[in-house]
């Protein structure tokens, strides 16, 4: 019932030691092992030689003890990830060390930088985001893309790849405008958005997160038992929540700022800051999932009326949405 290929299985610091031989077993089906919490001295060291991940918890390793850690499970041919990375500088170390991989709240919380201005090109596409948002007539958002050159080609090749396989060919704003549809051309401002520096590692992990949040959040509001869960619309609102949860740590600029900038619909906001209505429910399922609450996840699934298979099968559509989106526009996975 799990697939080689989908799965890795994690092996904690209280298991017994006949696990060693069950470990041995289990590889040569074609299993990838992990050693959780791994620290100086820790009963499992037989085990590294099966091991494929090793898993170090910073809380739980004394930093000077850190290096010569590193050090000595640099012998195996494990793949060594840091747990509980909660500031710059831990990352910034572990980074320094060679860890290859990296889970905690640095990537999810945010980091206020006091007085921090977005580029010019940013600042650009939220004026887009916000005369997409506000219904304006056709004619003026067709001269708002003249008017920045830049902004004018991204929106072309959404609106081309978009029309892939296709007989019709882009070449107007006008066009493109009228081809993308508001909706999905306030996604695409986004996510260019948020993609806008381009190859910092802390950026792409939280873009990846972003995204995946805000296509959970759309698949899942028709799930929703309300009148309104049936309307388009609330499936769009769904999306940018998701997506606009983490702004304040891939912009590091403060929700309350960017709701007013992006000039969001209440509901949107009063999701994202307060965690009210329908889609603030929606929002925490997700950051249940990301942080491994899973009793809390339970509590909510029953109180929304959706099954562990449906949520199952809306983030598979989710990781498989952006892998796709991201060979379109360039917005790679991280890794």
């Amino acid at each position: 019932m799990l697939p080689v290929d989908r799965f890795v299985l994690e092996v904690l610091e209280t298991v017994p030691p006949w696990a060693l031989d069950r470990c041995r077993e289990l590889k040569d089906r074609g299993f990838e092992i992990a050693l959780d919490d791994f620290r100086p001295g820790d009963d499992r060291e037989t085990m590294l030689d099966v091991a494929d991940y090793v898993k170090v918890d910073l809380t739980l390793t004394d930093p000077v003890d850190l290096p010569r850690l590193v050090s000595d499970l640099r012998r195996s041919n494990a793949c060594l990830l840091a747990e509980k990375v909660e500031t710059s500088a831990e990352f910034e170390r572990c980074m320094e060390l060679d860890f290859e991989l990296y889970q905690g709240y640095f990537f999810a919380r945010p980091t206020m930088l006091s007085g921090q201005k977005l580029e010019p090109h940013r600042v650009g596409l939220l004026s887009a985001f916000r005369v997409v948002s506000e219904e304006q007539p056709t004619e003026e958002l067709d001269e708002f893309f003249k008017r920045d050159p830049k902004l004018g080609v991204q929106l072309l090749r959404i609106a081309n790849s978009s029309a892939l396989g296709s007989a019709q060919k882009i070449t107007s704003f006008e066009h493109a405008i009228m081809y993308v549809g508001r909706r999905e051309l306030r996604r695409w401002i986004l996510l260019m958005l948020y993609a806008g520096s381009g190859g910092v590692a802390i950026e792409s992990a939280v873009l990846e997160v972003a995204a995946i949040r805000g296509r959970l959040l759309e698949l899942m509001a028709p799930l929703l038992s309300s009148g309104a869960a049936c309307d388009p619309s609330s499936h769009d609102r769904a999306f940018l929540v998701g997506m606009l949860s983490l702004s304040d740590v891939i912009l590091g600029l403060p929700q309350t700022d960017l709701a007013q900038e992006l000039a969001l619909e209440p509901e949107i906001g009063a999701a994202i800051l307060d965690g009210h209505g329908p889609l603030g429910d929606l929002l925490r399922v997700a950051e249940a999932i990301e942080g491994g609450r899973f009793g809390e996840l339970a509590q909510l699934l029953e109180s929304l009326g959706f099954s562990a298979e449906q949520l199952s099968h809306a983030q598979s559509e989710a990781y498989a949405w952006y892998r796709e989106m991201g060979s379109v526009e360039g917005l790679e996975p991280a890794d």
